[in-house]
């Protein structure tokens, strides 16, 4: 027979909808935004094909690890008089 909505339903409770929002997300960043490389992007995909959702939750937190610990550089600049000590102490 056809498909009826209980096996819609059960495709969306093994990710099927979950993979297809993500890929889309990820393909629409410009290469050289990203922040997450696209070597880790195919592994979260592939975890995410094959069911494996600890898999994909483990590579996604070491990826949210190693940005927060990224070094990052800022210049501020002004008028003299203009509040940037006070900006950056605060």
């Amino acid at each position: 027979m056809g498909q009826s909505s209980s096996d819609a339903s059960e495709n969306e409770e093994n990710g099927d909808l979950n993979i297809c929002i993500f890929i889309k997300y990820f393909m629409k960043i410009e290469t050289e935004n990203k922040i997450i490389s696209q070597e880790t992007i195919d592994l979260i995909e592939r975890h995410l094909k094959i069911g494996n959702i600890q898999g994909a939750n483990s590579v996604i937190n070491d990826a949210l690890k190693n940005i927060e610990n990224t070094p990052i550089n800022i210049a501020v600049t002004g008028e003299s008089g203009g509040g940037k000590s006070s900006f950056i102490n605060a």
